[in-house]
């Protein structure tokens, strides 16, 4: 799509080739946005670059002149950030974030959003002098120092719980009951035998949901159990920094003095056979000290083939339970007791658990829809949500 993109703004005449190869050597140098760069030296008219992202990509658009933007939603995004990017936060909304950007396909800076803030992004087009007016006035007197990560609140050496991921708000089913009840268990204390606690299924199930839902219930209750919910993906990161700075031990430290350890994904072990060394030692150790242990994978201990067979093996030693797909029932269900207070019809909920192959894409779906008729200031309906996930008419039928 990034490269498609330019190739079409120079068919178009948005922006000459001298200027794209300007453009580029800009960024090598300073490292920033593509299309920033082609702001900086003037190769792009906003009002083209808009129209351009409009007609020819089917962006969607915001007046920022004409909105109210939410300042809880400023302050999920630090001003250095904002400011470097050109990208102003608009609406916030459960697990969604809404922003205006200069590039709404720029699908780096998405993702990047995404991962450390733990939203769903939902990025509109607005123009650069929009963007600059909106972050003039939201981020007055703010800080412009960089950071490495974004303000994060609250677990020992990891990232921010999803407050929204609780027990209260899990939709129980055949799918995942054995899970549930197991994760409920190890939350409200420790116990020997779901030392470790092991879930697997497929994307999009609620893994992580019951992660968060432990850690939110010892936080949210009277005791003193430390604990640290992270993705596997950071505790590599973390090590490796660890290792080039020689903080080994302070690393292995910090992870071997909590009380509950709730690691996400741990299949991103594979293909790093230090870091499974160890985390093999750590694991060890929290075990000897009856610390509880909760993981999360793709595929059960026996299918991690590429792991240790060691580390596999303390995998399965505890409980192993599977979560699988719900049913179209389930679907409407969870539907229903997300959307809270938000009146949702009948066909919305129907034509949405018939379009959604799990958990997250439902969630997902109903953000979207929901999200996006606040902005327009409509009540949620079948056309609404059809417009909003770009599902025509035409398939009707398929639904």
């Amino acid at each position: 799509m990034e490269k498609n993109i330019w190739n079409k703004a120079k068919e178009k005449g948005l922006i000459s080739d001298l200027q794209f190869k300007k453009a580029l050597e800009l960024q090598r140098n300073e490292g920033r946005e593509l299309e920033i760069c082609l702001f900086e030296i003037g190769a792009i008219d906003e009002d083209k670059w808009f129209e351009f992202l409009i007609s020819d990509w089917d962006c969607r658009f915001l007046d920022l002149d004409k909105l109210e933007i939410d300042e809880d939603a400023v302050r999920v995004i630090p001003a250095w950030f904002a400011r470097r990017f050109f990208i102003i936060p608009v609406r916030k909304a459960k697990n969604v974030l809404a922003i205006s950007m200069l590039n709404p396909l720029n699908s780096n800076i998405l993702k990047v959003i995404s991962q450390i803030t733990d939203y769903e992004i939902l990025p509109f087009a607005s123009k650069r002098s929009q963007i600059d007016r909106a972050i003039e006035v939201y981020y007055a007197g703010r800080g412009t120092e960089e950071a490495t990560f974004f303000p994060v609140v609250g677990t020992m050496g990891g990232i921010p719980l999803l407050e929204e991921f609780t027990f209260k708000n899990f939709v129980v089913e055949s799918g995942n009951e054995f899970a549930y009840s197991l994760a409920l268990a190890v939350a409200k204390t420790y116990n020997d035998d779901y030392n470790p606690l092991f879930i697997y299924g497929d994307v999009g199930l609620g893994k992580t949901h019951l992660l968060n839902a432990i850690g939110n219930y010892i936080k949210n209750n009277p005791g003193k159990r430390s604990f640290c919910y992270t993705a596997t993906k950071r505790f590599v990161n973390e090590l490796l920094t660890a290792m080039q700075e020689n903080r080994l031990k302070e690393f292995q430290d910090r992870y071997s003095s909590i009380d509950v350890l709730l690691l996400d994904d741990v299949e991103f072990l594979i293909g790093r056979e230090r870091t499974q060394e160890e985390f093999f030692h750590i694991f060890d150790f929290l075990r000897h000290r009856r610390c509880q242990i909760g993981l999360t994978s793709d595929r059960p201990p026996e299918k991690l083939t590429a792991l240790m067979k060691r580390l596999t093996s303390r995998f399965a030693s505890g409980v192993v339970a599977e979560m699988t797909a719900p049913g179209f029932e389930s679907k409407m269900a969870i539907l229903k007791k997300r959307a809270g207070d938000t009146k949702l019809p009948d066909d919305v909920v129907e034509f949405i658990a018939k379009k959604a192959s799990n958990v997250r894409a439902l969630i997902g779906m109903l953000h979207k829809v929901t999200t996006f008729a606040k902005y327009r200031g409509e009540e949620v309906t079948l056309s609404l949500a059809r417009e909003i996930l770009g599902i025509g008419m035409e398939e009707e039928d398929g639904y």
